[in-house]
């Protein structure tokens, strides 16, 4: 399943994603719309890298879609990575990749209006109400566009991400040029986002893998985190089981 709606995704997900739509008021206008895609794959290791590659693949994917799909559309687009572990990993443990996956994208791409969604297999939640929340069938990672004033409430914590909001657009500008790289990452993006194959998403991710791409991404989250005075990255660094492709 690559970029699949939800009319074709499997019975459990789609009942889930009914449910989520009483808590949740995006899912069903970027359902209705036909934007709301979801894409598995499958993942051997308990492996932040592996997970991050692929988030930051589809979120340039969608960052150009923004640009080519009808205004009334673009804002609903809604990416979903649909990560299975089989019975390899525990519900901690994969909360653990998550937690880190969605950490980083938010340094990286707040600034863009974009904004992540983690839900991994057995989570127990509520809502902004206090409702429970139904237990996610699968494990998600969610991307889609930073609606205001609607999301403003999940930037409340960290002061710093609400200001980059608020001076946020998308020109599209590559936010890793200043990394220096032996490969240009936004012709990978380009082409990945133009052949629109779950394959080359595939080997995109090990191509950025090979040439360091996810050791650069740290070294700028590294430089994120000194102006905002936090230091989770250097946490991350310790744990060679979780930054193993």
């Amino acid at each position: 399943m690559y970029r699949e709606t939800l009319d074709n995704a499997g019975a459990d997900l789609r009942s889930y994603m009914n449910q989520i739509a009483n808590h949740c008021p995006f899912t069903k206008p970027s359902q209705k719309a036909g934007v709301l895609y979801f894409t598995d794959y499958v993942v051997e290791k308990q492996s932040i890298k592996t997970v991050l590659l692929l988030a930051i693949l589809h979120i340039e994917i969608l960052r150009r879609d923004r640009v080519v799909v009808p205004k009334k559309k673009s804002f609903l687009l809604c990416d979903n990575l649909v990560i299975d572990y089989g019975e390899r990993l525990s519900t901690e443990e994969c909360k653990k990749v998550f937690d880190w996956v969605h950490y980083i994208c938010k340094c990286i791409y707040i600034p863009k209006k974009l904004i992540f969604g983690k839900f991994w297999k057995g989570e127990e939640a509520q809502d902004r109400h206090g409702v429970q929340i139904p237990a996610p069938p699968v494990n998600l990672f969610s991307i889609r566009t930073l609606l205001n004033p609607n999301d403003i409430r999940f930037l409340e914590k960290s002061p710093k991400l609400l200001e980059e909001f608020h001076k946020s657009m998308d020109d599209l500008g590559d936010v890793f040029a200043d990394l220096s790289l032996d490969a240009s990452v936004a012709s990978i993006f380009d082409s990945v986002a133009e052949a629109n194959e779950k394959a080359l998403v595939i080997e995109s991710m090990h191509v950025l893998y090979q040439i360091g791409f996810f050791e650069q991404v740290l070294s700028l989250v590294g430089k994120i985190e000194e102006r905002q005075g936090t230091s989770f990255v250097q946490k991350l660094r310790g744990s060679e089981k979780l930054l193993s492709l």
